[in-house]
């Protein structure tokens, strides 16, 4: 019952001893009351009690069903951070000459532009070329 070590000193064990003897010779109405009210005080102290008091219910049944309900919920909630910390990020492309071609239909004014645009890049090339040259 009790997790304390009984003194070995005199006075504690005849203390003990007369205790003891008062406890055998309760009527039987009384030893039930006593051990009623014990019942009653532990299970106002089981434990969780004191940091969940809203979680310990009257039916030991609703107790599990609370208990699994938060399991569950954890799970979830872990699988969704990891999901969202293992993803990887997409950057978005950036926009180039090659791939405006590929991502836009182009009109015949557009494709004349770059057409004259990638004339204009040859030119300067190759005038800038021919001034090395000379």
């Amino acid at each position: 019952m009790n997790d304390r070590k009984p003194s070995n000193d005199p006075m504690s064990q005849r203390i003990i001893s007369a205790l003891n003897h008062e406890a055998e010779n309760l009527p039987p109405g009384r030893i039930r009351e006593i051990r009623a009210i014990r019942e009653q005080a532990l299970q106002k102290h089981k434990p969780g009690a004191t940091f969940f008091p809203h979680l310990v219910a009257e039916k030991p049944n609703m107790t599990r069903k609370w208990h699994t309900g938060l399991a569950f919920a954890t799970a979830v909630l872990a699988i969704f951070v990891i999901f969202l910390v293992s993803t990887p990020q997409q950057e978005s492309p950036l926009l180039t000459a090659d791939n405006a071609f590929n991502e836009q239909a182009m009109t015949a004014d557009e494709i004349e532009f770059y057409e004259q645009l990638d004339f204009y890049l040859w030119l300067q090339d190759v005038s800038e070329n021919h001034e090395q040259l000379s």
